[in-house]
């Protein structure tokens, strides 16, 4: 029994049935590898003509809403025996051979995913099957790719090809291979007529293979009449490899086409749901309950509806939440807000801060997730954001853990929010992101601390012991606030350890700019001297691994990829790293709640 979650790896072997899934709403990487066609054989019974390798296909979809996934995973074609080769499972072709004693082998099917719907039309992502052996000891074609590989007289599969069957290896009545299952299939050895009956051709060679397939904007056309897709489902990061290619193995190893069975595989990059799923059959199922044994025999059973285990994600809320921890070691991870956008200026993108922290007693935290500036008003974001004026744009909010206590002089983590834009260019686009030590000022997006008081009509950038200043009045922002914008259509700083300076421009002539980023601050036994008076925290609390980075540089979003900048709104994460008790953390309606076991 597992619970599908953010970093999750569903895994989907061959079983010679559809299998399914219903996925929460989410980002979810989508991996098949096609399986490979059937040996042939002599009339001695020895193998002689190996079939083709499968193919592989990757790529990253999108769901808005729970969805219903089906997975074919693809077998290998039979080794010919009796005069008859079957095809893999679901669409490899079969062979029918001249003699009960030897013949060509069955080709393999392709492995694929296919969304809402059971049926080819509604296929995202298929990976090829390779072709079956020939007679003559010639090997089947490998599993496509865009177009599988040849062998024999046949034709492979391709992505419109029309002499192919959709979705189907073609069969043979022969000694020729069958052709391998896949996007469109293998028209085999000796030719084909109709699946069902295959041809009466007469080639005694190999297969060609099937092709692969993913679903993009640019691939969507090359589906017949009847697609049951649409742009919603379009794949990202998508590519499609044939079997005589260097690709990933299931294993993590590197293989050149893929043998035996195929494989499918669904990774979780991000789960907006945290249900229970259990596999019963062929199929992933949500659990109504999660039930524990623990050594003194008893039964504990938790709701699945909010199980999240070791990791609890905290989105954007516009107040503040709050968990109590178990002793334990966790890892906090903040994203700042960014900016509000201006037409073509971006608002400065939010940083991110990381630490570990090790708890001795239950301790009650404070989250506050930061809110992007507006993009349409002068309004800011929660949590430390600066207001905009006229036509300026509101800082993004900071990112902060506050331990005990619901206060700035509590925090143990920042992430700085981005300045809001102003409605002219300045020397980079974004500018005034958050820190890191230092957030970017809102004219050269400089985070070394070089720009701390604001120049040509932006606002400074905060440091680690003091808010950005504005240009000219030197108006300066303070611990935790981003500094207001003044004057004419500029933006507002961004929240932080410090706040970043507002942007001040003294005429009407539209050449405001940025507000300055707010910085980022991690507390450890180095930093904690950058605490003014009223540090509500002590040595207990220092974190360890701690690192905090401004949002012109690339770190991990809170998707799993790289990202220069976080955009939008901030988030949080806290990861239970070893707590020193039974138990699990349940999301409520009131919040994060830890169940002692």
């Amino acid at each position: 029994m597992s619970n599908i979650k953010t970093g999750d790896i569903l895994n989907f072997d061959y079983t010679s049935t559809v299998q399914t899934v219903t996925l929460p709403k989410g980002t979810y990487k989508l991996e098949c590898w096609g399986a490979q066609g059937g040996y042939s054989s002599s009339n001695s019974g020895i193998e002689v003509g190996m079939g083709g390798k499968g193919g592989y296909s990757a790529g990253t979809i999108t769901l808005n809403q729970k969805t219903l996934i089906y997975i074919y995973t693809g077998g290998v074609g039979s080794i010919s025996g009796n005069g008859k080769a079957d095809g893999g499972f679901p669409n490899g072709g079969s062979s029918w051979a001249s003699s009960t004693s030897e013949g060509a082998g069955g080709g393999g099917g392709s492995s694929d995913i296919r969304i809402g719907t059971d049926s080819l039309y509604a296929r995202v992502i298929v990976a090829g099957g390779g072709g079956g052996g020939g007679e003559d000891n010639e090997t089947g074609g490998y599993g496509g790719g865009e177009t599988g590989g040849t062998s024999g007289s046949g034709t492979p599969g391709s992505q419109t090809a029309p002499s192919g069957y959709f979705g189907i290896g073609g069969h043979t009545s022969y000694d020729g291979g069958g052709g391998g299952g896949g996007w469109y299939g293998a028209d085999p050895a000796g030719g084909q007529t109709t699946p069902a009956t295959g041809s009466s051709g007469s080639d005694t060679s190999g297969s060609p293979g099937g092709s692969g397939y993913v679903y993009t904007s640019a691939t969507a056309s090359n589906y017949p009449s009847g697609c049951l897709l649409n742009s919603s489902y379009y794949l990202s990061a998508a590519k499609t490899i044939a079997g005589n290619t260097s690709f990933t193995s299931p294993t993590g190893s590197s293989e050149t086409g893929h043998s035996g069975n195929g494989y499918c595989r669904i990774t979780v990059i991000e789960c907006k749901s945290t249900a229970l799923y259990t596999r019963i059959n062929n199929s992933m199922k949500k659990a109504t309950a999660f039930y524990f044994k623990l050594n003194n025999n008893k039964m504990y059973g938790v709701g699945s509806a909010n199980y999240n285990g070791s990791v609890m994600n905290f989105d954007y809320t516009g107040s503040v939440q709050t968990v109590t921890l178990a002793p334990g070691t966790y890892k906090l991870e903040c994203w700042g807000a960014q900016g509000g956008t201006y037409s073509s200026y971006i608002g400065g993108y939010g940083g991110y801060s990381k630490g570990t922290i090790t708890l001795t007693e239950a301790t009650t935290v404070y989250i506050s997730v930061g809110g992007a500036g507006s993009s349409s008003s002068t309004a800011a974001g929660f949590n430390g954001g600066g207001t905009g004026i006229s036509s300026g744009r509101g800082g993004g909010g900071a990112t902060d853990v506050r331990i005990g206590q619901n206060s700035l002089y509590s925090r143990v983590i920042v992430a700085g929010g981005g300045g809001g834009a102003g409605v002219t260019s300045a020397n980079a686009n974004p500018c005034g992101c958050g820190g890191g030590e230092y957030g970017g000022d809102g004219y050269y997006n400089d985070t070394t601390g070089s720009y701390t008081i604001g120049q040509n009509r932006c606002g400074g950038s905060a440091s680690q012991t003091a808010g950005g200043k504005t240009w000219s009045t030197s108006t300066q922002a303070t611990f935790g606030q981003g500094g207001n914008a003044s004057g004419y259509s500029c933006g507002g700083g961004g929240g932080g350890w410090y706040g970043g300076g507002g942007a001040y421009d003294s005429d009407s002539d539209s050449d405001g700019r940025w507000g300055g980023g707010g910085s980022g601050y991690v507390y450890t036994s180095s930093t904690a001297k950058n605490y003014p008076n009223g540090c509500l925290l002590n040595s207990t609390h220092y974190l360890t691994n701690a690192q905090t980075i401004a949002g012109n540089t690339s770190f991990t979003s809170p998707t799993g990829s790289a990202e220069t900048g976080h955009t939008g709104s901030g988030f949080c994460r806290i990861t239970n790293l070893n707590p020193t008790q039974y138990g699990l953390y349940v999301k409520t309606n009131s919040g994060w709640k830890h169940i002692d076991l």
